[in-house]
């Protein structure tokens, strides 16, 4: 399981608004600049979890995600589409001569569109992904003694 601590800024309902703090892995790891999770940039990000435990304003808590899941999810965004690209690529410069384009101007718009849609499939892959919530991270505990107050309050 892939674990991170956050503090709770708000509840709503049954859902908890929960700020991630940085975590050790993001720090030694060289994306940590152009994640677009940002755990480990400047901006902290925000992400709404169940909020089963009753977790209050201010409280720290621990979330988890299965590392499979993780990765099965890394794998599918990260490289699927590049494959599909390079794939696409190299058919389109065999097979450009049947469109009469020459072999890179068939790479490149048979590559460029297979990635498009690859990137489209992705969203709605996305769509039906928040729908199930398998992959959402889940609270797994309040870390006891630990409070944050807001600096809103």
């Amino acid at each position: 399981m892939a674990k991170e601590t956050g503090v709770i800024e708000e509840v709503v309902g049954e859902k908890a608004m929960i700020r991630v703090m940085k975590s050790g892995a993001c720090s030694s790891c060289s994306e940590k600049g152009s994640c677009h999770m940002r755990l480990g940039g400047e901006k902290p990000i925000i992400i709404d979890v169940d909020n089963h435990l009753g977790a209050k304003p201010g409280d720290f808590v621990e979330l988890a995600i299965p590392t499979r899941s993780l990765l099965k999810l890394s794998f599918t965004v990260y490289f699927v589409p590049v494959l599909a690209f390079v794939l696409a690529a190299v058919i389109g410069g065999e097979y450009g001569h049947l469109a009469h384009l020459s072999p890179d101007a068939a790479s490149i718009l048979f590559g460029g569109s297979v990635l498009v849609v690859s990137f489209l499939v992705l969203k709605r892959l996305d769509r039906s992904i928040r729908k199930k919530g398998q992959y959402y991270p889940r609270m797994t505990r309040i870390v006891p003694g630990e409070t944050c107050e807001r600096a809103d309050s």
